[in-house]
């Protein structure tokens, strides 16, 4: 037709829509940026080849020397699992949604490898349309690597398996719980503002106790405290194959920021920022018998000029605590949800996990004048042959208090799916409500 003709353009497509969004980015102007199109972009481009014609009058004839061929791209394959990524994604919305959170993350792991099963994000958004969220750019932002947060109780875990390693404490230790410690002109509590006698270590864990906990890091001391911190991995990344990652951030001994007693309010997650990654790692440490592995979402990159693939082969950074450690935490854990009732039971299943609770500080306005809070529950399962870990963060909920109300249910919701999809075999139908 007279006046009508073609022009032809390149276009980046995502079939599955918002399906981890922000771990595999998107391409603006055909250059990667964000998550895995960022990560991988050299190798997804390939290379453009050219080719030019000399004139050789009356007829046109190639020049061989002037022909480069076009290398094709390689593909990438990722570990996360397609059904368990919606998941993750759908419990995650309807989470927030139902317990007015803002945002939130997820995160499903293979302890035993490090490989990332699932990794969502909310609010997400539609990489196919990304101009449509410009004005909320941090919504292109993968916050399970990019961002930190207060961990709150969860990071009892980290104190607890330390704590044990160096024979500080034992499963059957006590101590006693006056409600209150004083640490210089500051007050450390428990969240029920109770004092609860003479406690053992399960029973530390079962009711979050912050008094009990800061009792143990005093009985560590600090730098045996920091030194297992670090060995978790908290102050550097995790190495994990995306982009933008950060480490976690606390202060140690001789820093400026540093005061003696800093290790008694870091022991409850307070005064210490971690990564989700981070956390999540740490907790499968413990589920892997005290060996950290690192985490990865690229499973193969299949290379097609020259044809090669590379599989990505589990890595065990370091041993932070023992496999001994490792075995009787994981049995408190289970035996403190129990005693908790904990709504992030999966029947059928023996779950080891703590929830978290954390205040949030904003400058000088201190914690308790926010009224802000970040729930979390971290576990997994089976705790005799543990296959998953999962770690749920809702960010300042604002129709409920504590994590056990929101975070927990849905660890709980995910984790009986998840054990659907991989096929774990139950240990018995009614064995969260038997134990």
């Amino acid at each position: 037709i007279p006046g009508i003709g073609f022009d032809m353009f390149y276009q980046r497509t995502y079939p599955e829509g918002e399906l981890a969004a922000q771990v595999l980015g998107f391409t603006q102007e055909r250059i990667g940026v964000y998550g895995i199109e960022k990560q991988y972009d050299a190798i997804l481009q390939g290379a453009s080849g050219f080719a030019s014609n000399v004139l050789y009058l009356p007829e046109v004839i190639a020049d061989p020397s002037q022909y480069v061929e076009a290398t094709p791209g390689a593909d990438v394959y990722l570990t996360l699992d397609r059904a368990i990524q919606k998941i993750a994604e759908d419990e995650l919305a309807a989470a927030a949604e139902t317990y007015g959170a803002p945002s939130g993350q997820v995160v499903v792991m293979n302890p035993r490898t490090g490989e990332i099963l699932a990794m969502a994000n909310y609010p997400t958004f539609d990489p196919n349309s990304f101009p449509a969220v410009a004005s909320e750019p941090q919504r292109y932002n993968n916050n399970v690597v990019f961002s930190r947060y207060e961990p709150g109780s969860v990071f009892k875990v980290v104190t607890m398996a330390s704590a044990l390693d160096m024979r500080a404490v034992s499963s059957v230790s006590t101590v006693n719980d006056p409600g209150v410690l004083w640490v210089g002109n500051k007050q450390i509590r428990n969240s029920d503002l109770k004092a609860h006698g003479i406690v053992d270590m399960t029973t530390v864990l079962a009711l979050s106790l912050n008094v009990g906990t800061a009792q143990i890091a005093t009985t560590m001391g600090a730098d045996n405290f920091f030194w297992y911190i670090d060995a978790f991995g908290f102050r550097e990344p995790t190495g994990i194959d995306l982009p933008n990652e950060v480490s976690g951030n606390y202060p140690q001994p001789g820093d400026a920021a540093w005061f003696p007693e800093e290790h008694k309010f870091i022991s409850f997650g307070q005064g210490i920022e971690v990564t989700p990654i981070e956390m999540i790692s740490a907790v499968s440490t413990i589920a892997n018998r005290g060996t950290r592995m690192k985490p990865y979402v690229v499973q193969k990159i299949v290379y097609h000029q020259p044809e090669m693939v590379t599989e990505t082969q589990p890595q065990a950074l370091n041993q932070p605590v023992s496999a001994e450690t490792a075995a009787v935490l994981t049995q408190m854990l289970v035996n403190a949800l129990n005693a908790a009732e904990s709504a992030a039971r999966i029947d059928g299943y023996k779950v080891a996990g703590k929830t978290g609770t954390a205040q949030v500080s904003e400058g000088n306005v201190g914690y308790e004048n926010t009224g802000k809070t970040i729930h979390s529950f971290a576990g997994y399962f089976p705790a005799d042959d543990p296959q998953v870990a999962i770690l749920v963060i809702l960010d300042n909920p604002a129709y409920a208090q504590f994590g056990a109300q929101t975070a927990a249910p849905t660890f709980s919701r995910i984790g009986a799916q998840v054990a659907r999809i991989l096929d774990i075999p139950p240990q018995s139908p009614t064995l969260a409500q038997t134990q």
